[in-house]
C-alpha cells in the first residue's frame, strides 16, 4: 500500500489542497467581514482541512483516498463555522433574532 504524500509538516497534500480550495470559494460568498477576520476565517478554514480528514477516515475506517474531498468539506464548514462566530459577536442579539426568524419558517 502507498502512503499519500504528505507536506513538511505531516499534512496529507489532498487534504490541504482540498481546504484551500473550499475555503477560498467559501470566502468569496461570506457576508462584509474585514481583511483581519477574512484571513482568519480563511486559516481556520485551510486548518480544519488539514486535521479533521485523518481524524474522521481513521475513526469512520474511511480510505485514505477521501481526504481530499474531506478536506474540501472541513474547510468549508471551518470557514462557515468562523463566520458564525464573527457575526455572532460583533451583533449578538441582531444573529438570535435573524436565527429565532429563521425557526418560525
Amino acid at each position: 500500500m502507498t502512503e499519500p504524500i504528505s507536506t513538511g509538516l505531516g499534512i496529507k497534500l489532498a487534504s490541504l489542497v482540498g481546504g484551500a480550495i473550499g475555503s477560498a470559494i467559501t470566502l468569496a460568498n461570506l457576508p462584509k467581514m474585514g481583511t483581519w477576520q477574512r484571513l482568519v476565517a480563511y486559516g481556520t478554514g485551510v486548518a480544519a482541512a488539514a486535521y479533521i480528514p485523518p481524524f474522521a477516515s481513521y475513526f469512520m475506517g474511511l480510505p485514505p483516498l477521501l481526504d481530499g474531498p474531506m478536506g474540501f468539506v472541513a474547510g468549508t464548514a471551518g470557514m462557515g463555522l468562523v463566520s458564525a462566530i464573527i457575526q455572532f459577536g460583533a451583533d449578538p442579539i441582531g444573529a438570535w433574532r435573524k436565527i429565532k426568524s429563521r425557526e418560525a419558517q
